[in-house]
Order: C-alpha cells, then structure tokens, then sequence
C-alpha cells in the first residue's frame, strides 16, 4: 500500500502554544522550531531532521534546492517524495506541494514594501525601519503533525524568507483549518546591522480579524 505523508497547516492552535526557535537560517546543526508534537533541526544548509516527540522516531529530509524537490526518508527506511512546484506573477510567488505526485497543498506568498539592503547598510540610524511585508496565504487538504517540516521546505525554498523566517511562520499549527484557508503576514523590520520578523495570524483573506501576533527576536546581519 501506498504510503501518503501529509502536511499541517499554518495557523493558531488554540488551548497550547507552540514557539519558534530564534536560529539564525546560516547557524548550523541548530533547531529551527520546537513545539510540543515536533522538533526540527537544520544539519547542514540542505537536510533537515525531524524529531516526532510523541513516538521519538526521527526522519530525515534532503532537500535539493536547485530543483525544489525534497527527499523525507522515515526512521524505517521509507522514502516519500516532494516536489515544490513554484511559479511567480508579479510580487506574488505561488508553491504547489506535490507528495508522492498527487497535490497536497498551495502556498502563496506575496511581497510589498521591499527595500533594498545596501540602503539599510547605508544608514547610520538604529532604529529598526519596516523593509518587507510578506502575506502567506496557504491551503491544505491533508493535516498530520509529522510533516511539518515540510511546509517550512516550501517556504523556504521562497526567495528572500530563508529557513528560519519559514520556520518562524509555522508558529501557531492546528489541525482544524484542515481543508481551509491560513492567513499569514510576516513583516521585517531592519536597521543597518539588524532584522526581525514579526508574526501576524488572520482568520479572513483581508486580514482584518487577528487572531494571534508574535514578535520575533532581533537577529544580526540583514538578509
């Protein structure tokens, strides 16, 4: 029998909370998110284990960045193969998830108020400017804790968001917006030395009703 991996959603999970980890996207062999169902460390820049915290079994995901495509093999030997099928219109980047080749989900991510880093390295001010505003839009058919992972290779694999920021936008997972809509925007503030990203979860597609914010610790170099 074919065996299907499934993904989980971005979006607030309501009665626990689960954080991000403050890993800088080029420090090495560090976790990049924790919550109370998994962990997921960065071994080197293109594989990723994750640790299922219930059962204990670790799985390892080689992703090749070039092609979009990723390799999550299971403690058991099992391999599950992942394309990231991603086209671009205008500031907007669409990624379809596409699991042993049949569709799991589609991740948007649309870019406004982008400013060049040279003008930031420029500025001899401190204060941290808003230089990037990102709004991901993601639906998913299949919800499993096990493949979280997955959503922050697809993210990642976005030009400019880097493993960390997509780590840090799967804060908040739920099981309920199986079959739905999450709403994410994540903004980045900078200034010539340091960034960080600020969380913001929305129920509706203009974003007005929030549902949860986090603000992201400051980490150096721009990037």
């Amino acid at each position: 029998m074919k065996k299907i991996i499934t993904i989980i959603l971005v979006g607030v999970l309501v009665g626990s909370v689960s954080m991000p980890m403050g890993a800088r996207a080029d420090n090495l062999n560090e976790i990049i998110y924790s919550d109370s169902d998994i962990s997921i460390s960065q071994e080197n820049k293109d594989t990723f284990v994750v640790i299922d915290k219930d059962t204990k079994e670790e799985s390892e995901i080689a992703v090749d960045i070039e092609n979009k495509t990723a390799e999550l093999t299971d403690e058991d030997g099992s391999i599950t193969d992942v394309k990231y099928q991603q086209k671009q219109l205008d500031n907007t980047i669409k990624t379809d998830i596409i699991i042993d080749g049949e569709k799991a989900g589609t991740i948007n991510v649309s870019t406004e108020n982008e400013v060049a880093p040279r003008l930031l390295m420029a500025s001899s001010s401190s204060a941290m400017k808003l230089v990037t505003t990102r709004n991901v839009t993601t639906t998913m058919t299949q919800v499993n804790k096990s493949s979280a992972a997955l959503v922050v290779i697809g993210l990642g694999l976005v030009p400019g968001l880097g493993w960390a920021a997509a780590a840090f936008s799967v804060y908040g997972i739920v099981r309920e917006f199986k079959g739905k809509t999450a709403y994410v925007t994540i903004k980045q503030y900078a200034n010539n030395y340091q960034y960080r990203n600020d969380l913001y979860v929305y129920k509706d597609s203009k974003r007005t009703k929030l549902l949860n914010k986090q603000t992201g610790i400051p980490q150096r170099h721009f990037s």
